[in-house]
C-alpha cells in the first residue's frame, strides 16, 4: 500500500489537484496523515502533509472511468 501526496497523485494520474480534493471533500479519497513529515517531537494531524493510498486512488479512478464511459454511450452501439 503506496501513500502518495495529492501532488504526486494528480501528476501520476493527470488528474487535477482540485478534483482530488473534491473526491477527499465527498468521501470518495482518505487523507491520512504522513508522520514522516510531521516536525520532530510534535504529534497533530494538522501539522503533518496528508497523503493517499495509491490503491484507493487507482479504484476511483478506474470507477469515474467507467462511468464516463456509460454516460458516453458504447462506442459502436446503435440504439433503436
Amino acid at each position: 500500500m503506496a501513500r502518495i501526496s495529492l501532488d504526486q497523485a494528480a501528476a501520476l494520474r493527470g488528474v487535477p489537484r482540485q478534483t482530488l480534493e473534491a473526491w477527499v471533500n465527498q468521501g470518495l479519497l482518505t487523507l491520512q496523515p504522513c508522520r514522516s513529515t510531521m516536525p520532530q517531537g510534535v504529534d497533530n494531524s494538522e501539522a503533518a502533509e496528508h497523503v493517499i493510498d495509491e490503491e484507493e486512488l487507482d479504484r476511483i479512478v478506474e470507477s469515474v472511468g467507467w462511468l464516463r464511459l456509460s454516460d458516453q454511450g458504447w462506442e459502436g452501439t446503435q440504439e433503436g
